[in-house]
């Protein structure tokens, strides 16, 4: 099966009609609605290259991003302990995965607190992975397409397609270029 058989398969599953219009750019929209609305952003500021840390200053992201999910009927939660706390926590894992080895109970404890520490900064962080309202948006339509399209009752063919290779790409770190629609996929 190539990945364009793949993707039409998916399409013909879905029993679906088909539409032309942009899901990215109705919750961009969607979003803009929000922001205006319930967090008081004036509408001239809420461009698709903004900074996400001019929009939403850090100690009220997750408060402000929680309220655009609601309003929404999503979850967004993309956030992360900053990126020299998440290299200190995989140094300290390691660290004390190789004391494992010299010392089975104080290596055991520090790699435990390590881990729950770790998770605990993961939990807690208002760090967001992308930069730009733009790469919000676009994640937000990556993972709840349905959600947020117009007529929950069509599909664009166009936005299957880079649905898949965007999460095919977000799961592997395989590039889009790597997958043309006459590749071969191999199952199993």
């Amino acid at each position: 099966m190539t990945f364009q058989e793949l993707i039409d398969t998916i399409i013909v599953k879905s029993g679906q009609p088909l539409a032309n219009d942009c899901t990215t750019q109705i919750a961009f929209y969607k979003v803009r609605r929000v922001m205006v609305e319930e967090l008081g952003i004036d509408k001239e500021r809420i461009q698709r290259n903004a900074a996400l840390k001019d929009l939403f200053p850090k100690r009220i992201r997750k408060r402000n991003l929680g309220i655009i999910g609601n309003q929404l009927g999503i979850q967004i939660d993309y956030f992360q302990a900053p990126g020299w706390f998440q290299l200190a926590g995989a140094a300290a894992l390691i660290a004390s995965f190789v004391l494992l080895f010299f010392n089975e109970l104080i290596g055991a404890c520090t790699f435990i607190f390590t881990l729950s520490l770790t998770f605990i900064a993961n939990t807690w962080g208002v760090t967001l992975p992308m930069n730009t309202l733009g790469d919000l948006v676009e994640r937000i339509t990556m993972d709840n397409l349905m959600k947020l399209r117009e007529d929950k009752s069509s599909i664009n063919p166009k936005e299957i397609r880079m649905t898949i290779l965007k999460r095919i790409d977000h799961l592997q770190g395989l590039e889009k270029r790597e997958l043309a629609p006459e590749q071969k996929i191999v199952f199993g």
